[in-house]
């Protein structure tokens, strides 16, 4: 392990080829996402902050539900499969290059095939909702940086990590994932690469709120566990990256969430 502060920093140098899976189980109830994603920089781009290309294949959905909503929740996922984004090293994405682009397919084809093909209150209000976002690029942009792909790909790793003597491990000060706070273990490999472990903890009182918001009855307590594992390489591009949060409720898991994001 290091000893003194570390910065990471979001880079993609060449064509990168990542598999991304979400896995959200509930109850016993359990859904998993998965796509890939192929990641460019643009070359002839000169200025200092870069622009990438990130083009998303459909988002496979197990187990599939038949659901005229679930359907038009997939449908309108097409509005990200391909963006050009400017992305600083700290992983703050700058600019949506193509909104203009997107604009029109969303008003053009993408609005006018749900409209016609689904109706309801529910998908009305997604088509509203849907409509703020695309017709502001501030908007979309916002709600891609909370976007859990975006999130792990360019989102979580960067920043600086201060290196705490007493515990030997690492701490980021500006840090706050929804009232959970980490400590790191930091190393470097043989290849000059890096690999980054994380723990999380949440405070009681936010447990409190969740507990609450998830109408859970009774008296036994909700804890939570969240551990983050990276690998970068040399040129600091992640080679994997995985995030678990487990909420056990009592004796037995309430809610889990997996994410992997690897490089093919």
């Amino acid at each position: 392990m290091m000893k003194s502060d570390v910065t990471l920093v979001f880079a993609c140098k060449e064509k990168r080829t990542y598999r991304f899976l979400c896995q959200d189980t509930k109850a016993n109830q359990s859904q998993t996402i998965q796509y890939t994603a192929v990641i460019s920089r643009d070359k002839k781009w000169k200025y200092s902050t870069p622009i990438y290309l990130v083009e998303r294949s459909k988002q496979q959905i197990f187990p599939s539900v038949d659901h005229p909503l679930a359907e038009a929740i997939a449908m309108s996922s097409t509005l990200g499969q391909q963006l050009r984004l400017q992305i600083s090293e700290q992983g703050e994405i700058l600019q949506l290059i193509n909104i203009k682009e997107i604009q029109a397919y969303w008003q053009t084809r993408l609005k006018i095939q749900l409209e016609s093909q689904y109706e309801g209150g529910v998908i009305d209000t997604m088509i509203n909702q849907l409509d703020e976002v695309v017709e502001e690029e501030a908007r979309f942009v916002g709600k891609l940086q909370k976007d859990v792909f975006f999130n792990h790909l360019c989102g979580i790793l960067p920043g600086t990590y201060q290196y705490q003597a007493q515990g030997q491990n690492y701490i980021k000060p500006k840090e706050d994932q929804q009232g959970i706070g980490y400590r790191y273990e930091i190393a470097v490999l043989e290849n000059k690469g890096t690999r980054i472990k994380g723990i999380g903890e949440q405070a009681k009182e936010r447990l409190a709120q969740v507990k609450e918001l998830w109408q859970l009855e009774g008296d036994e307590e909700l804890t939570y566990e969240g551990i983050i594992e990276g690998e970068l390489n040399e040129q600091s591009e992640i080679v994997k990256l995985s995030s678990k949060e487990v909420y056990t409720y009592g004796s037995a898991i309430y809610r889990s969430t997996i994410i992997k994001l690897d490089l093919c």
